[in-house]
């Protein structure tokens, strides 16, 4: 496991004077076991990632946002896939008793997964191997199983897609925003009149309009 920081990603005016040392620690947590879906599946181990600052023996507290994106690259293990393909990987991040995919770029050569990040975390490598009733056989069953593995779209149901519906300009948002790794905030509900706050693209709409 890797984490790269580029100059000026850690704010250190805070310990400005106290002679501080960063130690970055990158430990494994054992292979994830109670992932909540099963369509996902772990490609190997966990690692917990945090930086802590001390001086004179003294923990002078820890490092957990940063002020630019740093890189973080993980390994996998194509064994444990079992047939899933590697185009399905992405590195997810510990939330409580489940994870959240945080995206990923798949180097098949080296066996390992990067993504830029801007906050450390536990984070693991698994694959979403996700399938929908009404897609088997389908012309875009493979297109839809990449899309849902990538977290770009996913299904009307838990167990079905929809392939042949139209899509609706809020779905589209919400594709875009997902393509785009674009954070999708919480909703006002003062940006459109016919948008509710509680609707499921409530968040993602509000969201495109403020990015233009």
């Amino acid at each position: 496991a890797q984490l790269t920081l580029p100059p000026g990603a850690i704010d250190l005016a805070v310990f400005k004077g106290q002679g501080v040392t960063l130690k970055v620690t990158v430990a494994k947590a054992g292979v994830p076991a109670a992932v909540g879906d099963a369509a996902l599946k772990p490609a190997g181990e966990a690692f917990t990632i945090t930086i802590r600052a001390e001086a004179g023996g003294a923990d002078k507290g820890g490092i957990a946002t940063f002020s630019k994106p740093v890189t973080l690259i993980l390994p996998y293990d194509p064994a444990k896939l079992a047939g899933v393909p590697e185009d399905y990987l992405g590195i997810y991040r510990q939330s409580g008793s489940s994870w959240e995919y945080v995206g990923g770029k798949v180097d098949k050569a080296a066996k390992r997964v990067s993504v830029s990040r801007t906050s450390l975390s536990t984070y693991a490598v698994m694959a979403y191997d996700k399938n929908f009733v009404d897609m088997a056989g389908h012309w875009a069953e493979a297109d839809v199983k990449l899309m849902a593995a990538k977290h770009i779209a996913a299904g009307v149901t838990a167990t079905t897609f929809a392939p042949d519906a139209s899509v609706t300009r809020a779905q589209f948002a919400a594709f875009l925003l997902r393509a785009l790794n674009i954070p999708e905030q919480k909703a006002t509900g003062a940006r459109f009149a016919d948008v509710a706050t509680d609707a499921w693209y409530a968040g993602a709409v509000e969201t495109a309009a403020a990015q233009g």
